[in-house]
């Protein structure tokens, strides 16, 4: 990210001055704009990263992914862990899934840092005071300097600030996590990744990646609004949740935190990321996934489905540019709209009896469905398997109690939410 909501920028006409030209400008170094910036680099491509920061900093440093997606982009030497089974735990129920290094945590910040670039320009300490379309390309200022791009991608993170200000449309919704980093532990099973349904810390569930030597990573995902004071509250929520939401809190309670981190990421936006010479990808993009936020993977997928498209343009307008967006959805979109029902119909409403009885329902499946679940290939097939009778039955009372009336009142249902709140926060 480069700017906070309350700083302003214009786009005002840009007198005549000197201005460094390159053909793709990227608007922040994090997860998704390193990953480009390398794609790019490896091509020859003249470009131009542009950080807030004052040097190039990862936030958190490691994050737990799936073995494909860090082979498929040339991380496997920064993986420093591997996970072998995997358990979703419901208040009292769990289903376990035992797949060898099928998940792994990858340390990112070391891959940046190993980074040589040759035909990336990285400049840190940036705060724009003008972007300003204009003929052939877009004109970004930091101060008195002046930067050309043929092709800007926003990779800025949850503000978004060079789409909001060049036309993107932005999704509205927005999801939060926060996760502490943890030792002196005492786990029962090694290279365990657990999945957490408990509505003592979220309706939309938590997560503990287990390490060695005693060490692990714990968090927790809600739908929250958009505010600091809800962020707060899920800080306060994880918190409390490693006290007591069993049999984790066993397992925590004589743990020390090393690391804390919360962040709010835009989800599911699967419509609106291209404009002429802009694409957005990332947070920014809001490619992370609208049930658990989880956004790693779907980070460096965008960035490597914008190289795809960047790297054959001639001339970088929409319709050029558009073949982004039937990438990312071919991979990602389908299950997005499950996600969306789930959390609306469902999971925004259950209790703990109910996410129990869908636990137990989980225990039920074939190894490689759990696994799905995990992965959020959450096909309308694959959620039928996991319903009973009551849960169909509280399925259809949510839609028509919750769900049906804001479609018939012309309203968002995200107004619906328990925590109803419209303010936004950086």
């Amino acid at each position: 990210m480069l700017m906070n909501d309350s700083e302003t920028m214009t786009s005002n006409s840009v007198k005549n001055e000197a201005y460094d030209r390159y053909e793709i400008i990227i608007v922040g170094a994090g997860v998704s704009g390193m990953m480009l910036a390398r794609l790019l680099d490896n091509s020859g491509i003249k470009t131009l990263l542009l950080e807030r920061k004052q040097k190039i900093q990862i936030q958190p440093e490691t994050f737990g992914t799936f073995t494909v997606s860090a082979k498929q982009h040339n991380l496997e030497a920064y993986i420093e862990h591997y996970f072998d089974t995997f358990t979703f735990y419901g208040p009292t129920n769990k289903a376990s899934a035992s797949e060898k290094n099928k998940m792994c945590l990858v340390n990112y910040q070391k891959w940046v840092d190993s980074l040589t670039l040759k035909n990336v320009t990285i400049k840190t300490s940036i705060k724009l005071t003008e972007i300003k379309r204009v003929s052939g390309g877009i004109i970004l200022k930091d101060g008195d300097k002046s930067y050309f791009g043929k092709m800007v991608v926003d990779s800025s993170g949850y503000s978004q600030i060079v789409s909001k200000l060049l036309g993107l449309k932005i999704w509205k919704e927005s999801g939060l996590s926060f996760e502490v980093e943890v030792e002196n532990c005492n786990f029962p099973i090694e290279r365990e990744a657990s999945f957490i349904l408990n509505t003592k810390g979220s309706n939309s569930g938590g997560w503990l990646y287990i390490y060695s030597e005693g060490k692990g990573q714990y968090g927790w995902a809600d739908f929250y609004p958009e505010s600091q004071s809800s962020l707060q509250d899920l800080r306060s929520r994880t918190l409390n949740a490693m006290r007591l939401v069993g049999p984790q809190n066993e397992w925590l309670k004589d743990s020390k935190i090393t690391y804390s981190y919360g962040r709010f990421g835009p989800t599911g936006n699967i419509r609106h990321r291209v404009e002429d010479n802009l694409i957005a990808i990332g947070d920014a993009g809001g490619c992370a996934t609208p049930l658990t936020l989880e956004g790693f993977r779907q980070a460096l997928d965008s960035a490597k489905f914008a190289y795809e498209i960047i790297s054959k343009a001639k001339s970088y307008k929409r319709q050029e540019l558009s073949p982004f967006l039937q990438l990312f959805n071919d991979k990602y979109g389908k299950y997005y709209h499950v996600h969306q029902y789930v959390k609306y119909m469902y999971l925004r409403w259950a209790d703990n009896k109910d996410i129990d009885r869908w636990i137990y329902n989980f225990s039920k499946l074939e190894g490689g469905d759990i696994f799905r679940l995990i992965m959020g290939e959450l096909t309308l097939g694959l959620m039928l398997k996991t319903l009973d009778a009551n849960l169909a039955k509280n399925l259809f009372i949510n839609a028509i109690n919750n769900v049906l009336p804001s479609f018939l009142m012309f309203r968002n249902p995200i107004s619906l939410s328990k925590k109803e709140s419209t303010n936004g926060a950086d």
